[in-house]
């Protein structure tokens, strides 16, 4: 009995071993996969973020590269650079009362062209599919408009222009809800004819408005390859204030009251975090538009994108418990036939003595 008994132990301590063998082997397999899984997702989401990145940014680009060819011709960049020269107050193209001075003549001819110029630069906002513009002079006042009323410009957009002259660049407002819906203000400065040290003064800024609703509400579309739980969230920094862009609602831009965190590149890396201004747990990954504060933002719910692992997960439990059942069974048929011929050698003994006595 000793001995069946020590067998028996040891028979227990060996399936004990399996089965904790087998829980390893899962543990290690999951956490491969998983590791796995989130690489896969981590590639698909940079390149959907990177790819309608571009996609914004040639949308961008073109703007730029319309408003080019018009204030790039020498016929604006000549008005533009006698406005600068002349340093008194634009108004006098609207208002046709030339003030008196040494520089008379030459305000009597920019009036006398101001009607070509204001015609000329109208028909191209229309034709480009802009909603107005306007070219301001150095000192903050607008000259040439799109429409025959100006209206004021707002402190964004003044800043936004003082930003240009200071860095002659295009540069790009944040994204806003108007009555037109979404748009985007841009300024593009107009370079001097002459040049200073080697180098283009900007004399003027083309500011245009475009509207940005159908783009930016076919880059928040899925796709037909798009996989289930996966978006496409459009988030904007404006005065430190984050917002996501919502174009479907009433307002269409929302605050962010707990916006994700910023690595130092000013990314928003690859992490299981709640959703954009929600509290439903995804993965996401964000990619910024360069020198504009806005991001892509990919997300999936992690629900959705670890279904698949929480199967292989399942099968594996399933597979590790038909081994250990398997091997326990089979175990167990070995100890109970070892115990029934023990007993029977056991009995022939005891018949074997009787016999004797």
């Amino acid at each position: 009995m000793g001995r069946n008994r020590s067998e028996l132990v040891m028979g227990v301590a060996i399936i004990s071993l399996i089965i904790v063998a087998l829980l390893a082997w899962v543990g290690w397999s999951v956490r491969a996969k998983q590791g796995e899984l989130q690489d896969q997702i981590s590639s698909r989401l940079e390149l959907l973020g990177t790819s309608r990145t571009e996609v914004l940014s040639a949308w961008l680009s073109g703007l730029v590269e319309q408003t080019d060819k018009l204030i790039s011709s020498d016929l604006f960049r000549l008005y533009a650079t006698d406005m600068d020269l002349i340093d008194a107050d634009p108004s006098f193209l609207i208002t046709g009362i030339i003030p008196e001075g040494e520089a008379y003549n030459q305000m009597a001819q920019l009036t006398d062209q101001f009607p070509l110029m204001h015609q000329t630069f109208a028909d191209f906002t229309v034709f480009a599919g802009f909603l107005s513009g306007r070219i301001v002079h150095r000192s903050g006042q607008s000259y040439i408009g799109s429409d025959s009323r100006v209206t004021p410009l707002s402190p964004s957009q003044t800043a936004l222009i003082k930003k240009t002259f200071a860095y002659p660049m295009a540069h790009f407002s944040p994204l806003r809800q108007t009555e037109n819906g979404l748009v985007i203000d841009m300024c593009v400065p107009i370079y001097s004819t002459a040049e200073e040290n080697g180098e283009k003064k900007a004399v003027a800024v083309a500011m245009l408005t475009k509207s940005a609703g159908m783009t930016i509400t076919s880059l928040l579309s899925n796709t037909p390859l798009s996989t289930r739980g996966e978006r496409t969230r459009i988030m904007q920094m404006t005065e430190a204030v984050f917002q996501e862009i919502v174009p479907w609602t009433p307002g269409g831009i929302a605050p962010i009251q707990t916006p994700p965190e910023l690595d130092s590149g000013q990314r928003l890396g690859f992490a299981k975090r709640n959703s954009l201004g929600g509290q439903t747990p995804v993965f996401s990954l964000g990619v910024k538009l360069p020198d504009l504060d806005l991001w892509i933002v990919q997300e999936v719910d992690t629900q959705s994108a670890t279904a698949g692992l929480q199967e292989y997960t399942r099968i594996s439990l399933l597979i590790a418990g038909l081994i250990a059942m398997v091997t326990s069974l089979l175990f167990g048929a070995i100890w109970w036939r070892t115990i029934g011929q023990s007993h029977k050698r056991i009995a022939g003994k005891f018949q074997t003595l009787a016999q004797e006595l």
